[in-house]
């Protein structure tokens, strides 16, 4: 077992057969083995969080339970990063609520829906160093082995385009 899901571990009954039933569910629908299987972890945190605010069947939910478990996630450090989670990690926090609507609600389980936008990516251009910043680093090398090394380093990073973000 995941260590996700026995640190998120469903008390209750229903929120583990739901859980269970929307992995099926995306399987049927055609959905790569890899979302099949992190899509139910999702919906497992936000079930977790549900059940710790004393919502432990899905006749409890409404719809601005689902915002407010986004909003937590916004303000949320991740454990090995140590910063806040990205904007694609939440949105993917998102698409699984929605598809979570659509399968208690296309199954008869509820009438329930989550409608929430994704949040805007941020779009961050590259930066690229000008010829006259490469010559400054080429330039700050010194004349021996590691200096050598390091215009090497330099020679691959400027010819193949990488850059550090």
């Amino acid at each position: 077992m995941f260590a996700m899901e026995m640190l998120y571990r469903l008390r209750s009954e229903e929120h583990q057969i739901l859980r269970q039933g929307f992995g099926q569910w995306l399987s049927v629908l055609g959905y790569a083995p890899t979302s099949v299987a992190s899509m139910p972890r999702h919906l497992q945190e936000f079930l977790y969080y549900q059940e710790s605010r004393g919502k432990y069947s899905l006749s409890q939910l409404s719809a601005g339970d689902a915002t407010d478990f986004i909003n937590a996630l916004q303000t949320r450090i991740g454990a090995r990063t140590g910063r806040g989670f990205s904007t694609a990690h939440i949105n993917k926090y998102i698409q699984v609520l929605h598809l979570f609507s659509q399968y208690i609600r296309r199954t008869g389980k509820s009438g329930v829906g989550f409608t929430l936008a994704r949040l805007p990516e941020d779009e961050t251009l590259p930066v690229w160093l000008s010829r006259q910043e490469i010559r400054r680093l080429y330039a700050a090398t010194e004349d021996d082995v590691l200096g050598l090394r390091d215009r090497a380093m330099l020679s691959v990073f400027y010819g193949c385009g990488l850059r550090l973000q």
